[in-house]
């Protein structure tokens, strides 16, 4: 549902989207619906809470994106975007160790393969930045240092994105680091 918000509320800004980011779009929902659901098995099978209150709940609640007003094209959602899925991909093997204490090999593979899934993605979106945007590359590292300050400033709005709080800083400068790599490789 986070992905499908972020999305209405990038797209419905009327900008044009390219057919590059459209193909990627479709694969992400994809990925992220997997994703989810996967969650949602974990969160249901620890709390008893049933699938349909948890999507309920989920579909529901309350969501702003009042904090991340520039995201309003494809440059910038894909900006974000490769931040957000390499910040993720940092901290997802920080957790490894508790998914494996559940001692179920597949949650195990699975939460790896989320990991693996969040990497593709931000190589995906940064193709889309070369191939679409080379004339703004030069924007990204002020972009991504906004889109961090705001994930230390803004209270989470139930979004997936600017969801930070706890992770390590150094994991922050790592993610924007690897970013910034990927983009000049």
């Amino acid at each position: 549902y986070d992905a499908r918000h972020l999305l209405s509320f990038s797209i419905g800004s009327g900008s044009h989207m390219s057919a590059d980011f459209a193909r990627f779009t479709d694969l992400w929902l994809a990925d992220e619906n997997n994703h989810y659901v996967g969650f949602r098995y974990l969160y249901q099978k620890i709390t008893g809470i049933k699938a349909t209150e948890l999507d309920h709940k989920v579909k529901n609640r309350e969501i702003s994106f009042d904090e991340i007003p520039f995201v309003t094209d494809e440059f910038t959602t894909c900006v974000l975007l490769a931040y957000d899925e390499m910040v993720t991909a940092k901290a997802y093997p920080l957790d490894y160790a508790i998914y494996d204490l559940l001692d179920q090999k597949p949650i195990s593979q699975w939460i790896r393969l989320v990991c693996r899934d969040e990497i593709y993605h931000c190589v995906n979106v940064i193709n889309i930045l070369r191939k679409n945007h080379s004339r703004r590359l030069g924007e990204i590292p002020q972009l991504i240092e906004l889109i961090s300050k705001i994930s230390h400033e803004a209270p989470y709005s139930g979004t997936f994105v600017l969801d930070y709080e706890g992770f390590p800083p150094e994991l922050l400068t790592n993610a924007k680091s690897a970013v910034l790599k990927l983009l000049h490789r």
